[in-house]
């Protein structure tokens, strides 16, 4: 690399004064990228996205009591949502039912390419999921304001209504489930009951029940026994808490005697003397405060308050102990839970002994008695059976008849996608920054295409150390007055105003935009006073001056027109 190529190099320290001299290499570049990306984003497809939300509440028990009694293959809406909700054949139904609409705003009308598409970018998501309450929201993206709209709010109304249908359904069939189940256990309590008041007539003397009866008398004994238990035990508790205690407890307590303490009463004897001579000096002799003896007892006053206030009141005159009535109480306590206890193992002895004289006689009974037993419980066990599906049966006939819609899920469509105003996509911010941006590279990458373009030289120094020539002087550029004037005009006048409608265009397009963007129905509005303005303007081109000149003000955001 020769020496005229190595100090032509664009180097970081020769960045401003290139972006000086070629400044509007920078400018011109920056304004064209800035105007074709506006311009490009004044164009670009619009996308809108709508959001439905409903919300599921429900019944735990009534679902419960529901899966029990349907017969079939019944799933839970709960697992099924994703599918219900954005499935093939909820949105074939969608399509079907939104048909003018896809037709009205769709050039061929093509079910499969628009269930592919719906398909592809409907989502369902929870906001709130619990085990008692969901709050689902269907969102689905389209070019369309209208279209993203009526898709979500009619696939969650065909969700709806399918899942009201299929909870009545479920219904119906848990009613007659229960139904037949009630029959079912009415006619099994009959046959038992039957079978178990000729179990009783037969063996009316063997029966548990019997109020003479051997069983009945085994039974209160093992209640007696049972209950002498419990009382042994108890008294034996008692006996060790109550020896506890009596290790715990002293014998003696000590016995304290306080009175009023003597130092007070005579602080106060000297407090009462020292104010009754304050007073006579002060009322009889008409000392005042600045005499020596009145300050002095002034000071002994308050200095026998404050001995006063920090003597105690009373003080132990006496101490002495006695007999603690606690601990004789104590062991009357023991003595009297001993002989509880001697008297309960006595008692628990002899019905022990009269027990196993009973079982030696009642051997033959228990056969009896355990099928009578098996009889009674099954009598129970179908009753308690009964109890339970006539209970849900009275569940699910409440259910069918409330008014509230409570099918074990109550679905509520609490915010239907409303008229969509604002895109989502393009978003104005990054596109004024992408514009921005590229006006940047532009600018910069004119200015360095520009300087490594020039083949000038500014500095003589340059000039002479490429070509290795001596340098003997240099002279400024020679120009004339006129010339001067020019260059003025063009620095002062014309590269300015230049630069300000640059900056005007590319200000009022991206306002455009913004306007376009973010308040579409102001745009709107200006766009039809314009072209309701331009509409008069060719009906009438010779109009006077007065109409133009007229006092209607000029849209927001436009310059009026010189």
């Amino acid at each position: 690399m020769d020496r005229h190529t190595k100090d032509k190099q664009f180097t970081a320290f020769d960045a401003w004064d290139a972006l000086k001299r070629f400044r509007w290499r920078f400018i011109g570049p920056a304004f064209m990228a800035a105007c074709v990306i506006l311009v490009v984003a004044m164009f670009l497809p619009r996308k809108y996205r709508g959001d439905a939300v409903f919300e599921r509440r429900t019944d735990m028990v009534l679902t419960e009591i529901m899966n029990r009694g349907v017969s079939g293959n019944y799933q839970d809406p709960r697992v099924t949502l994703v599918e219900e909700l954005a499935g093939r054949p909820a949105i074939d139904q969608a399509i079907e039912d939104l048909k003018p609409l896809f037709e009205q705003n769709y050039s061929f009308f093509d079910k499969q390419a628009i269930g592919d598409e719906l398909s592809k970018k409907v989502l369902v998501k929870r906001d709130i999921a619990s085990d008692s309450v969901d709050r689902i929201r269907v969102s689905f993206i389209a070019q369309n304001p209208q279209v993203a709209r009526q898709v979500v709010n009619t696939l969650v109304t065909n969700y709806i209504t399918r899942t009201r249908k299929q909870l009545d359904d479920r219904l119906h069939q848990t009613e007659k489930f229960f139904s037949d189940e009630v029959e079912r256990n009415r006619v099994l309590i009959e046959d038992l009951e039957n079978k178990q008041v000729a179990f009783e007539i037969e063996h009316a003397q063997l029966l548990p029940d019997s109020p003479n009866g051997l069983p009945n008398e085994i039974v209160s004994l093992q209640d007696q026994i049972a209950d002498a238990t419990r009382r042994r035990d108890a008294a034996g508790m008692r006996i060790g808490t109550l020896q506890e205690a009596l290790a715990n407890t002293p014998r003696t307590v000590p016995v304290v005697t306080r009175a009023r303490n003597p130092v007070l009463a005579q602080l106060e004897a000297q407090r009462r003397d020292a104010a009754k001579t304050l007073s006579l000096y002060v009322d009889q002799y008409k000392m005042t405060e600045k005499h020596p003896d009145v300050a002095a007892l002034r000071q002994t006053v308050a200095s026998l308050d404050e001995q006063i206030k920090n003597t105690d009141e009373e003080v132990v005159s006496q101490t002495s102990d006695q007999t603690n009535p606690k601990y004789a109480d104590l062991e009357m306590q023991i003595t009297t839970a001993t002989a509880d206890l001697r008297t309960v193992e006595r008692e628990l002895q002899g019905l022990t002994a009269r027990k196993a004289e009973l079982a030696k006689s009642s051997d033959e009974l228990f056969p009896i008695r355990a099928d009578y037993r098996k009889i009674s419980r099954d009598v129970e066990k179908v009753q308690r059976q009964l109890a339970f599906w006539e209970d849900n049966l009275r569940r699910v006939r409440m259910a069918q008849t409330a008014e509230l819609g409570n099918r074990g899920v109550q679905l509520e469509f609490i915010k239907p996608c409303d008229a969509l105003r604002l895109p989502i996509s393009p978003n104005v911010i990054q596109l004024l920054m992408l514009a921005v941006a590229a006006a940047f590279v532009a600018g910069v990458l004119g200015v360095f295409f520009a300087q490594r373009a020039d083949q000038t030289f500014s500095e003589g120094e340059k000039l002479a150390e490429s070509f290795d020539l001596p340098l003997l002087g240099s002279v400024s550029e020679i120009i004339n007055s006129q010339q001067r004037r020019v260059r003025r005009l063009h620095n002062y006048v014309l590269f300015p105003g230049s630069a300000a409608v640059m900056a005007a265009v590319v200000v009022a397009m991206a306002s455009v935009l913004y306007l376009n963007l973010e308040k579409p129905a102001v745009f709107a509005q200006i766009k039809n006073k314009s072209a309701t303005m331009i509409g008069v303007n060719k009906q009438d081109p010779a109009a006077p001056a007065s109409v133009t000149a007229s006092p209607t003000p000029a849209p927001t955001g436009d310059k009026p027109q010189e």
